[in-house]
């Protein structure tokens, strides 16, 4: 399986890694696993370092970009990221087939002692393998966002 980062560093790329292989270690699920026809689910679970927290006096969000035909939603596809507490939920419905969802970031998170704030860019692209029969129904995936 292949989890690709569409802009990254080195560093924040293998962080990104490391945080899926450890989604992957505690629930058994990774991106790329192959989840299973119908109704399902687009989880993504958000968090920051130690020292930061997000920025309540403006709008964090997440796009998400399905291809339309293996990965279908009729939900909006722009959601607000108030709390690192839930991962944020997209119904979807899978089709069988294979395809990429992207989901465009656009965090904003500040130091505990207020003295910077930053925002967080990136596109994450997770790789959907849907079969008639396949393990399980949510695609699930973790990102730590790494200060510059």
């Amino acid at each position: 399986m292949r989890i690709k980062r569409l802009s990254s560093t080195g560093n924040q790329k293998w962080r990104f890694v490391l945080a899926v292989l450890l989604l992957a270690a505690l629930t058994g699920c990774t991106p790329g696993d192959v989840v299973t026809a119908g109704p399902g689910t687009l989880e993504l679970k958000f968090q920051l370092p130690a020292g930061y927290h997000l920025n309540a006096l403006t709008t964090s969000q997440v796009i998400w970009e399905v291809d339309g035909v293996v990965v279908q939603t009729t939900a909006q596809p722009e959601m607000p990221v108030t709390t690192l507490e839930d991962p944020l939920r997209l119904p979807v419905t899978f089709a069988v087939g294979e395809a990429v969802t992207i989901a465009h970031l656009n965090i904003r998170y500040c130091t505990d002692d207020q003295t910077r704030c930053i925002v967080a860019k990136q596109d994450l692209q997770l790789p959907v393998h849907v079969a008639a029969a396949g393990r399980r129904s949510t695609l699930a995936a973790a990102y730590t966002i790494v200060p510059p």
